[in-house]
């Protein structure tokens, strides 16, 4: 194909997926990663709005119609809801009761069962809210959330004087040996991560 096709196909990629990566285009366009990227360099120069998600690590389509509550992932609406439960603190009783509307629209619009999610949100007193870094309470409740819908994790780890790295986890679960550790629910995997080396987790 020739490099107009190869730049139409790379467009047409970017509206049908959430997320085109450089191996991707390689791959189906068979061309090097610099050719890839000069494709995805044309588009933005041409006003396409591309950018790229880190989390996803892919190029994403800018959409006018906006991110909708149902194409969200678990992880997303914890922080979300977790976001929303801290500013309810900080508001009048009518602002609280709009708060509240609005978590209630973002679970009901979800597409995974989210009875898992609401008792474990449940369970987040104003205490813990009132902490100014919620970084660990955050990570805790995508764990357990993935362990009880039986997710994938995506965990980035950081340990003292290391580079971060991001590691999957199909099937975890919590284990508790000395402090509490994520292992994988496989008797073949012995791999044990400390729960003070994660940064942030994910759930795919």
């Amino acid at each position: 194909m020739s490099a107009l096709e190869n730049i139409l196909l790379v467009a047409n990629l970017l509206s049908s997926r959430s997320a085109v990566t450089i191996e991707a285009i390689c791959s189906l366009c068979h061309v090097s990663d610099r050719t890839a990227r000069q494709y995805i360099e044309f588009l933005t120069k041409a006003n396409v709005p591309v950018y790229y998600d880190d989390r996803d690590k892919g190029f994403r389509l800018v959409r006018k119609d906006g991110v909708r509550v149902d194409h969200l992932r678990i992880d997303e609406v914890i922080v979300m809801i977790l976001a929303l439960k801290k500013l309810s603190r900080i508001v009048n009783d009518a602002y609280r009761t709009a708060i509240d509307d609005l978590i209630q629209k973002i679970l009901s619009g979800q597409s995974f069962s989210v009875d898992a999610l609401q008792a474990i949100l449940s369970g987040t007193g104003g205490t813990v809210l009132s902490s100014k870094d919620l970084s660990v309470l955050l990570t805790s409740h995508i764990i357990n959330v993935a362990i009880a819908t039986e997710r994938k994790l995506h965990l980035t780890l950081k340990k003292s004087g290391q580079e971060e790295k991001t590691i999957a986890i199909i099937r975890p679960r919590l284990q508790f040996n000395r402090g509490w550790h994520i292992v994988e629910n496989s008797p073949e995997d012995n791999e044990r991560i400390d729960l003070k080396d994660i940064l942030s987790a994910a759930i795919i």
